[in-house]
């Protein structure tokens, strides 16, 4: 018998809170060890392992209003626990204060 993948999708236009919300409750899932998605019938249960793999595009255009970010995490067993520095600003204005690198809020 083969391995058997489970896909879920899910996608709505939200107000950036919700947005935000979606993301902190995913980042809350990560912490504990499980992620759980529902929506429309459909439910996935992850359970990623203590090292993730981390992917993130942006793009954004200056004359406009406009942008794309992307986050992608994966696992594997095998991962090993190297990572690059990354930082993300919270708000240019609070770049002194708070921003996140890799990881751990400072």
């Amino acid at each position: 018998m083969g391995k058997r993948t489970r896909k879920f999708a899910f996608s709505a236009t939200l107000e950036a809170t919700q947005a935000a919300e979606c993301l902190v409750r995913i980042a809350d899932g990560l912490r504990r060890g499980v992620v759980r998605l529902s929506a429309g019938g459909e439910t996935l249960q992850l359970t990623p392992t203590a090292m993730l793999a981390v992917e993130i595009q942006a793009e954004g255009k200056r004359d406009k209003a406009a942008g794309h970010l992307a986050v992608e995490l994966s696992w594997t067993p095998e991962y090993a626990a190297a990572a690059e520095t990354l930082e993300i600003t919270v708000d240019p204005r609070e770049m002194e204060d708070r921003h996140v690198r890799t990881g751990t809020r400072d």
